[in-house]
C-alpha cells in the first residue's frame, strides 16, 4: 500500500511517493514462491517491479533536490560576482574621468 504524500508547492507535479509505515514489508513476511499459485506468483512480481521503481524514484528526486539546492548556491555566488564585477568597473569608469579631468586641467594651467 503506498500513500501519495504532496510536497511544499513548488511547482504543480511536484509529489513523494512514500511507504506506509503501517504496512508490514511484504517481501519479508512473503511465503516462499513455491507455495504461491501462478496469480500470486505475477502479483508479487509486479509488486517487487513497483516497489523496486518507487525506491528509483524516491532516489531520483532526492538527486534532483540536491542538484537544485546547488544550483541555487550557484546562481547567489553569480549573482554576487556580478555585482562585484559591476562596481569594479564602476570604480575603474571614475578612475579614468579622474584621469582625464587631471589631464584637461594641466591642459589648461599650460
Amino acid at each position: 500500500m503506498f500513500l501519495v504524500v504532496y510536497s511544499p508547492p513548488c511547482c504543480f507535479l511536484c509529489f513523494r511517493v512514500v511507504m506506509n509505515v503501517d504496512v508490514i514489508d511484504a517481501t519479508a513476511e512473503a511465503l516462499p514462491l513455491e507455495l504461491l499459485n501462478a496469480t500470486n506468483k505475477e502479483l508479487t512480481a509486479q509488486l517487487s517491479r513497483h516497489e523496486q521503481l518507487c525506491d528509483d524514484k524516491v532516489r531520483e528526486i532526492e538527486d534532483l533536490r540536491r542538484r537544485l539546492q546547488f544550483m541555487k548556491e550557484h546562481l547567489s555566488n553569480v549573482r554576487g560576482e556580478v555585482v562585484n564585477t559591476q562596481s569594479l568597473v564602476e570604480c575603474k569608469r571614475r578612475e579614468v574621468e579622474s584621469g582625464t579631468h587631471m589631464y584637461r586641467l594641466l591642459d589648461r594651467e599650460c
